[in-house]
This record gives structure tokens, sequence and C-alpha cells, in this order.
């Protein structure tokens, strides 16, 4: 049933979307109804797994205290890496080049870069939120739970098999 609401949630969005930009355009509007897409798939995310699942804010990685803080870091630090060892790897093997770099708008909107900058910025945090809610506090959580108690599989087997799964379905939407 979560599932259902934040498919149709996000259904419903690009539609809207699609009548309001049309399909296939750029600009500053299909980026806010993107924006907007991404933070109602999370804010009906996070609906579904109160209303429907019956699961606390904690429940879904929202619990905000001093441990949440240090695993925030961490994964940001652990994200930054990794992309960063994946770009260096695909330009020593001559995967990728750069052909050019960003360059800061002017009128200085986010401690000097523009914008655009700041909107990206935004995109990419309400993404990323987005991502780590669906995936992590509502995907991740329920195949534990489902995986559960299923023949030998076990609590620790259940917690293995949902993050071999979540991770292969993050890698897949990538």
């Amino acid at each position: 049933a979560g599932l259902a609401l934040a498919a149709v949630t996000l259904l419903v969005v690009q539609v809207a979307a699609v009548a309001l930009v049309g399909v296939g355009q750029s600009g500053a509007l299909a980026g806010v109804v993107t924006l907007l897409a991404y933070g109602a798939l999370g804010v009906a995310l996070v609906l579904a797994g109160v209303a429907v699942d019956r699961r606390t804010l904690a429940d879904m990685g929202l619990g905000i205290d001093r441990e949440w803080w240090v695993d925030f870091g961490f994964g940001l630090a652990l994200g930054a890496g990794l992309m960063t060892g994946i770009f260096l790897l695909s330009l020593a093997a001559g995967w990728a080049q750069v052909t050019g770099t960003f360059v800061a708008d002017s009128g200085g909107v986010l401690t000097g870069f523009g914008p655009k900058f700041a909107f990206a910025t935004g995109l990419f945090l309400v993404v990323g939120f987005q991502e780590e809610l669906a995936l992590r506090g509502w995907f991740l959580t329920n195949l534990a739970e489902g995986f559960d108690g299923v023949g030998p599989v076990g609590r620790t087997g259940a917690v293995g098999l949902a993050v071999a799964i979540s991770s292969v379905v993050f890698g897949l939407l990538h």
C-alpha cells in the first residue's frame, strides 16, 4: 500500500509536470517541477510509512540525534569519496574526459555562486533525501522485515538479503 501511494503521488506530479511544462522542456519551470516531484514523493513515502506501515520517523531514519548526525556526516563523506574515486578511475582508464568546468553565475546567491548553483544544490539534496528515504528508510526496512522468519534466513540473513536487494535496485535505478 505504501509503494502504491508513492507511485500514485509520483504519477500525479509527473502528469501535472507534463501538462504545465511539456515533454522534454528545460529551463527554470521544468527544474522547479522536478524539484516538487521529488519532494512530493518524499512526503508521500513518509506519510505511507507513518499511516500505512505504522512506523515512527526514527524507524525511517529521520530520528535526528547525535548518532544521526555522525551517520549523516559519514554518509556524505563516503558518497563524495566513492564518486570521486569512480571519476578518477574513469579518467585514468580513458573512459571519461573533462571537456569544460563549472563557471559560477554572477549575482552571488550562495556564497558567491549564482542561482543555477543554488538550484542544482537544492535539487541534489532533495533527490538524495528522497532516494535515501525510499530505498533505505522504506524499501530496505520492509524487505528485512519481510524476509525475517522466512525459512532458515533468520534476522541477520534477512538484513543481509535486504541490503543486497536494495543495493541492486539502487544500482539499476542509476
